[in-house]
């Protein structure tokens, strides 16, 4: 394995205007994103928000709502009738996926009221008052890579706007690309007796689906996995989705311990959204477990390193629980084990898992010792590498840092057995956040990351 990272490059985008502590804020994401830097700079306000985006997916709802409005049964009648008759149906399906495209932000905006307008309006009027308010993301291949979605606060009305930037420009790049995953979905073939086509297409790179023509929800099934494919390739990974996208809170350790207890509807609003949030991801990540959609095998030298030589998963009447056999084969549920393990243990069944494409962890060195530190940072590096993770990480840790990118002359010095251990510069974006005492701002900075080495004295 060579230190180049075997995913496509695509170009990842957001600008943030008016946002918590930051009046105007334009980054470039990679698939290792690292925020670090001091306490009380924003670095968590920020990692709410990816999260946020990053997880935002259709109110499919309100979708079938609007799509019904334009149109939607007469296309779908059509393609039903010319499918069963083993007619070419290319032409009305990108007809409804063009339909669709434009129905998607206001889909998303509902999606985006209903999981995020309470807490975020309140979390608004505390940091930015009457300011407008707006968050732009984007991304793609770089030829045509830009800003695609904005989303706005409309304070008269109290609710979250979703829309395209350039709605043109966008549906144009959308159905060019759209044109060719269409056709690389439809590919017809006969099935049994019926003489009906049969339609094959890719959820992701592990699996493959097929769906018969027959009915409404056949067609409904392949548009909604036709416009995720168009959305993944013009500007991933935004709108991965709430199950794709984990979010490893700086409050995991205590969230593992009270999770497997029965909650009253009144203890729930106890809770904030993202430790309810926390606490679903975590229950869908022992699910997956259970599935056999982990892989913990390619982490066993970490788990060794915190002591750990097996994770189970343990059912019961109520619910399903993580049980961890230490190195001294004494087996303890989760939430009876040292705060080390419960606050790395999500973490790495978000990394293994290939059905989580997006991992943000707020501080991943909590609780963890030196050398439990130094393995973390390797496990992120085989997540990226060989998994095609986006990972995006908040620290404090240059311990930890160094762990991604060779460490130079300048400063600090690392030796390895290879160079197998590090990621390549060009799928690292590092961020350096600090606050100026006297204008009361943050200050953000990108710090290069040279082929050479990192200038740890930039970090300082």
């Amino acid at each position: 394995m060579s230190t180049s990272n075997s995913m496509p490059h695509n170009l990842m985008f957001i600008k943030i205007k008016n946002y918590a502590l930051f009046d105007d804020l334009d980054l470039e994401l990679r698939p290792l994103t690292i925020f670090i830097g001091r306490n009380m700079t924003g670095k968590s306000s920020l990692l709410n928000l990816m999260w946020m985006v990053l997880s935002l997916e259709p109110d499919l709802e309100k979708f079938r709502e609007i799509m019904i409005d334009l149109g939607y049964t007469r296309i779908v009648d059509n393609i039903i009738e010319k499918a069963k008759r083993g007619m070419d149906i290319e032409k009305e399906f990108r007809e409804l996926v063009k339909l669709a495209l434009k129905v998607l932000p206001k889909a998303l905006e509902s999606n985006f009221n209903k999981r995020f307008r309470d807490p975020f309006k309140r979390y608004l009027e505390v940091f930015s008052r009457d300011r407008d308010v707006s968050i732009e993301i984007g991304g793609g291949v770089p030829e045509e890579s830009r800003h695609i979605l904005r989303i706005s606060y409309d304070r008269v009305a109290g609710v979250f706007r979703i829309g395209y930037i350039e709605p043109h420009v966008v549906l144009d790049v959308a159905d060019r690309i759209g044109a060719k995953v269409v056709r690389e979905i439809l590919t017809r073939s006969f099935i049994g007796v019926q003489r009906n086509y049969v339609y094959g297409f890719s959820l992701d790179v592990q699996t493959i689906e097929e769906a018969a023509i027959v009915e409404h929800k056949d067609v409904e099934k392949i548009l909604i996995n036709t416009i995720r494919a168009i959305t993944t390739r013009i500007m991933p990974p935004w709108l991965s989705g709430e199950d794709k996208t984990i979010y490893c809170i700086n409050d995991r350790t205590w969230l593992i311990k009270i999770s497997v207890r029965s909650w009253s509807r009144a203890e729930e609003h106890m809770l904030t959204y993202l430790e309810r949030a926390f606490i679903k991801s975590y229950n869908h990540l022992i699910d997956l477990l259970y599935n056999n959609m982990v892989d913990l095998d390619v982490f066993r030298d970490v788990l060794a390193e915190i002591g750990v030589d097996e994770v189970s998963v343990k059912i019961s009447k109520e619910y399903k629980s993580l049980s961890i056999r230490l190195w001294n084969d004494l087996e303890l549920p989760i939430e009876e084990t040292p705060s080390s393990i419960r606050g790395i243990i999500p973490t790495l069944l978000a990394l293994a898992s290939k059905a989580t494409p997006v991992v943000i962890i707020e501080d991943p060195e909590i609780h963890l010792n030196p050398s439990a530190v130094h393995a973390l940072g390797r496990a992120i590096i085989k997540a990226v590498k060989m998994m095609n993770k986006y990972v995006i990480i908040s620290t404090h840790n240059i311990d930890l840092l160094t762990n991604f990118v060779k460490a130079s002359k300048h400063g600090y010095d690392i030796h390895r057995e290879s160079d197998d251990e590090i990621l390549s510069p060009e799928v690292i974006a590092l961020y350096l956040f600090k606050y100026d005492r006297d204008i009361k701002k943050i200050n953000i900075k990108r710090i290069d990351i040279l082929q050479e080495g990192l200038n740890i004295k930039e970090l300082m």
